[in-house]
């Protein structure tokens, strides 16, 4: 049981209630999202190599086994996932000042665009599959 799998779901989702709070100021909003979407990819980088590595990373949420909790399950596809995720986050959040207009951006584009991403990756690493 590792608690590495969960990362790529919690960092997006804690990056989304930061830049909720941060909206309206824009320039700070913008550089925390691409400093928190470069963040997210080297852990998700890290991850991809750990699985490469070590295997597959499972992590049963609550302790709770299969049937009844949520399990989270980081394989080599999964990872591979969201790494691909990952690197268009990156290049939309590099994009998307360039892209979008002062009003659009300040009505929670990038909180809204990292839940997106924690969405995504947590598709992709539930075991449910």
């Amino acid at each position: 049981m590792s608690n590495l799998a969960i990362l790529p779901i919690l960092i997006p989702l804690l990056a989304g209630i930061w830049l909720a709070f941060i909206a309206k100021k824009l320039p700070l909003a913008r550089g925390s999202a691409k400093f928190l979407s470069i963040l997210n990819l080297a852990i998700v980088i890290y991850i991809f190599f750990h699985v490469q590595q070590n295997g597959t990373l499972i992590l049963e949420m609550g302790d709770w086994k299969a049937p009844f909790g949520i399990i989270i399950v980081g394989d080599l596809l999964a990872v591979t996932l969201v790494l691909t995720t990952n690197l268009v986050a990156v290049a939309a959040a590099f994009f998307a000042p360039k892209s979008l207009s002062d009003k659009q951006e300040g009505f929670y584009f990038y909180a809204f665009f990292f839940w997106l991403i924690s969405g995504v990756s947590g598709a992709f690493l539930t075991g449910d599959l």
